[in-house]
């Protein structure tokens, strides 16, 4: 990618998922919680597992990645993760833990515990690059390799995945740390007129337009709201667009507003399965903002 051309990212929440019924964020910290969820739901997402699991989160965290390893997907779900790659785009980021969007574009499901130690971007695997530069990449039918990059952690290292204050705060510390490097790089290969290439999931939603999709922007989603600010500050000629239905909360569109994100909302229908058939909808509409 170079310097002066901004590129299209794809940041893929999990509603897809749920509409496929997948297992909610409820369901997963229930299977490990002490406590009835209705005790902690009015609780922001990033203390509800501390609270239910009194906040042993790491032996949590292992717990729910067992089953996520071997999960897989029907054919519908696969044909609409497939048809979501296909989308040309510079690379694909993800919130999810879990590997539907490998399953989709390989078929396979038990070599991604082989290559998820294999995706860091720097030769000497610092803390940092563990948290920051984690990365796959997997071939399609036709040999075309995706990149896909799991920004809150993956089911096959829960040591890294982002669950609770502790992890949020670590992941936003990293991303701290990891910002005046990264400026001062980029800088320096545009006063050189060279291509920059970027190392980190942070580089890509920074540099390039970002295209939100299935991603509810939760508050308890700090690093991502931070990142927000950080874009609008320093590379405001790039844009963000967020894809929802109309059932998305007022304060979170007001914010989202605030930070120059432009935001795509279709209407809901009524009839069953509405989240399904928004999605397929919704598709081509991403096509159309992407091509």
């Amino acid at each position: 990618m170079q310097f002066d051309m901004i590129g299209k990212i794809l940041l893929l929440g999990n509603g897809i998922n749920r509409s496929f019924r997948k297992s909610s964020w409820k369901e997963m910290i229930s299977s490990v919680s002490e406590k009835p969820y209705k005790e902690i739901k009015a609780l922001p997402y990033s203390m509800q597992i501390v609270a239910a699991t009194g906040d042993r989160v790491e032996d949590s965290a292992r717990k729910i990645c067992s089953g996520m390893i071997k999960d897989g997907i029907g054919s519908e779900q696969k044909e609409m993760l497939n048809e979501l790659s296909m989308i040309p785009m510079d690379t694909m980021l993800t919130t999810n833990y879990s590997y539907e969007i490998e399953q989709a574009i390989t078929g396979k499901v038990g070599e991604i515990k082989r290559n998820s130690w294999a995706r860091s971007m720097s030769e000497k695997k610092t803390e940092e690059s563990k948290w920051l530069q984690r990365y796959s990449c997997v071939p399609d039918v036709n040999g075309k390799e995706h990149t896909i990059w799991h920004i809150h952690g993956e089911a096959t290292a829960p040591n890294y995945m982002v669950m609770g204050h502790y992890y949020y705060g670590k992941l936003i510390g990293y991303i701290s740390d990891y910002l005046p490097k990264f400026l001062r790089r980029y800088k320096i290969s545009v006063k050189a007129g060279k291509d920059y290439m970027p190392v980190s999931w942070v580089d890509y939603f920074l540099l390039d337009d970002v295209y939100m999709f299935g991603l509810g922007m939760d508050p308890s989603e700090s690093d991502l709201w931070y990142l927000l600010s950080v874009k609008k500050r320093n590379f405001p000629d790039t844009k963000i667009y967020f894809f929802t239905p109309d059932d998305r909360r007022d304060d979170i569109l007001l914010m989202l507003s605030t930070y120059s994100v432009e935001i795509i909302e279709t209407p809901l229908s009524n009839e069953k399965g509405k989240y399904k058939k928004y999605y397929h909808e919704m598709i081509g509409e991403l096509k159309r903002y992407m091509t």
